[in-house]
């Protein structure tokens, strides 16, 4: 007779993780519904400008993802849009800029920039991606080797999260309590689904050690 964690543990997973989808979701939408005043481009550069990073281009791209040596891009929703939702994704992607190159750090993509930006970082963030394919992908790995790099992941994406609140507070958007409380929800709901990609192959693969992979 099958051991019945077998089935259980990676369906309980699932159901947690469809639960956390549902509350991110849910607190997208209700950020969604709250304007802001400025588009999220525009609340991007201004996040980038509060930390001296003027030279870091901000664009219209398929996909909300700061890319190495390359600026920032965002979706048509998010770079058009004035709603919480799009200031903290802006801003959240702004914070990956202030994490490699430092607040009042010069931009990398020039080779003639000044200054020492955090270049260890920048390897590892680097290195992170090239191993977990962007954090997510690797969730569903269930190997212990692929542990460490989804940890480190969701480490930095959880100090942008952070960081995004606060270059948002210091930009003035979220003065109003009603914009701050949609932010925090948004961001706390996406934390706890990190949370769960973090340790979900970390107990499948103790589960799988454990039950020999039977």
């Amino acid at each position: 007779m099958s051991d019945p964690s077998l089935i259980l543990l990676p369906w309980g997973l699932g159901v947690l993780d469809l639960a956390l989808w549902v509350a991110a979701a849910w607190a997208k939408r209700r950020a969604s519904r709250v304007p802001v005043g400025v588009p999220g481009r525009e609340a991007a550069r201004l996040a980038l400008r509060s930390q001296g990073l003027r030279e870091v281009p901000v664009r219209l791209g398929r996909a909300n993802r700061f890319i190495l040596w390359d600026g920032i891009e965002l979706t048509l929703d998010v770079y058009a849009g004035d709603s919480v939702a799009s200031a903290v994704t802006a801003a959240h992607e702004a914070a990956h800029a202030v994490q490699v190159c430092g607040a009042g750090g010069r931009w990398l993509a020039y080779p003639y920039a000044a200054g020492r930006p955090a270049f260890p970082l920048c390897v590892l963030a680097v290195l992170a991606a090239a191993l977990t394919g962007h954090g997510v992908p690797a969730a569903l790995a269930i190997s212990p080797a692929s542990i460490p790099p989804v940890l480190f992941v969701v480490l930095v994406e959880a100090d942008a999260d952070r960081k995004a609140l606060g270059l948002l507070d210091e930009i003035g958007l979220l003065r109003d309590p009603g914009r701050r409380k949609a932010a925090v929800l948004l961001i706390r709901a996406r934390a706890a689904r990190l949370i769960l990609w973090a340790l979900a192959p970390a107990v499948l693969a103790l589960w799988l050690a454990q039950t020999g992979g039977r």
